[in-house]
C-alpha cells in the first residue's frame, strides 16, 4: 500500500541498519507493508466513526412521525457533502503535524553525532559522504514514516468512504439508482467529456493521497540541513519552525501563481468552453497535470537542494 522509504540496497548499509535498529517494523519492506495495513485498518475505522458522528451531529432529525424510508433518507442525504468537505480539509491540515514529525526526525541526524563525539569516528570509516547522507536521510524517513502512514491512510479512507457512501448507500438503503443512471446518460450524451472528467477526478485523488509521501521526503531532508548547521537542540527546534513556515509560505505563493496563471490562460478560451464542454474538461485535465507536476517538482527541488547542502557542509567541515 505504501512505498518504502528506502531501496533494497540501503538495507545492507551498516549505518542505516544501526540507525533503524530500534524501529522493528521499519527494518524490512514486508514489515513496513504489514504495519501499513494495520495503520490503514485503524485509521479507516476511526474515519468512519468520525463521519458517522459528524453526520448525526450536523443533520436535522427526521419528523416525529417518520418511517423507515425517512430515516434512511436522513442518514444518506442529511449532511454527507458538508461532512466530507470538513474531513478533506482536516486531513490536509494534518500536513502541519507531518511537517513537525518529519523535520524533528532528522534534526539531530548530524548534530547528534557531533555532540556525542561519534562524528569523527564515522568519518574515519570507509563510508563516503554521499552514502552517509543518504543513509541518514533514509533512517529519518523511517522514523517519520508512521505519521506519514496515518496521513495517507486518513486521506485514502475518506476517498473510499465517499466512493461508497454517495453511489451505493442510496442504492442499498433507498433503492435510489439515480447516480448510476445519471452517469450513464451523461456518458451517452458526452462520452469524451465524461472520460476527461473521470481523468480529472483520478488525477486529483492521486495527488491528494501521494502528496504526504513527497512532503515527508522533502521535510526530512530539510531537517538534515538544519542538523548540519545548528548543533544546539533548542535553536534547532526554532530553526525547524522557521523552515516549516518558509515551506508553507513558498507553497502559498506558488499556489497563487498557479491560480492566476491558469486563470489567465483560461480567460481567452471561455467562449470555447461554452461551445464544447469536452474542451473545458480537457483544459481542466491539463491544469491538473500541471499542478501535479508543480507539486512534485517543488518537493523534489527542496529534497535535492537540502541533500546537496548537507553534503557540501560536510565537505566544508573537513
Amino acid at each position: 500500500m505504501y512505498p518504502t522509504p528506502y531501496s533494497d540496497n540501503m538495507l545492507r548499509h551498516p549505518l542505516f541498519r544501526q540507525e533503524v535498529r530500534r524501529v522493528r517494523w521499519g527494518f524490512s519492506e514486508s514489515r513496513i507493508r504489514i504495519y501499513g495495513m494495520r495503520v490503514f485498518a485503524v485509521v479507516c475505522t476511526a474515519i468512519f466513526a468520525v463521519w458517522l458522528l459528524l453526520s448525526l451531529a450536523f443533520s436535522n432529525p427526521p419528523p416525529y412521525s417518520y418511517n423507515q424510508t425517512s430515516t434512511a433518507w436522513w442518514f444518506v442525504y442529511g449532511s454527507s457533502p458538508q461532512t466530507f468537505v470538513l474531513l478533506i480539509f482536516a486531513a490536509i491540515g494534518v500536513n502541519l503535524i507531518l511537517d513537525f514529525a518529519s523535520t524533528l526526525s532528522a534534526v539531530s541526524s548530524i548534530s547528534g553525532e557531533i555532540v556525542a563525539g561519534r562524528w569523527d569516528l564515522l568519518r574515519l570509516t570507509a563510508l563516503r559522504e554521499e552514502g552517509i547522507v543518504n543513509a541518514k536521510h533514509a533512517a529519518a524517513q523511517v522514523r517519520a514514516w508512521r505519521v506519514m502512514a496515518v496521513t495517507v491512510s486518513s486521506r485514502l479512507s475518506i476517498i473510499l468512504l465517499g466512493a461508497f457512501v454517495f453511489p451505493f448507500v442510496p442504492l442499498i438503503m433507498l433503492g435510489d439508482s439515480s447516480f448510476f443512471s445519471g452517469l450513464g446518460e451523461t456518458f451517452m450524451r458526452d462520452p469524451f467529456g465524461t472520460l476527461f472528467a473521470f481523468a480529472i477526478l483520478i488525477t486529483t485523488l492521486i495527488i491528494y493521497v501521494v502528496e504526504p509521501y513527497w512532503r515527508m521526503r522533502a521535510m526530512t531532508a530539510l531537517g538534515m540541513v538544519i542538523s548540519s548547521y545548528v548543533l544546539n537542540a533548542p535553536l534547532a527546534m526554532l530553526a525547524s519552525l522557521g523552515a516549516i513556515f518558509a515551506v508553507w509560505l513558498a507553497q502559498a505563493v506558488i499556489l497563487a501563481m498557479l491560480v492566476f496563471g491558469l486563470g489567465f490562460l483560461l480567460s481567452p478560451t471561455i467562449f470555447l468552453y461554452s461551445a464544447s464542454s469536452t474542451f473545458g474538461f480537457l483544459y481542466i485535465l491539463i491544469a491538473a497535470g500541471v499542478t501535479a507536476a508543480t507539486i512534485y517538482g517543488f518537493y523534489t527541488l527542496v529534497q535535492n537542494w537540502s541533500l546537496r547542502r548537507v553534503i557540501a557542509r560536510i565537505y566544508k567541515s573537513n
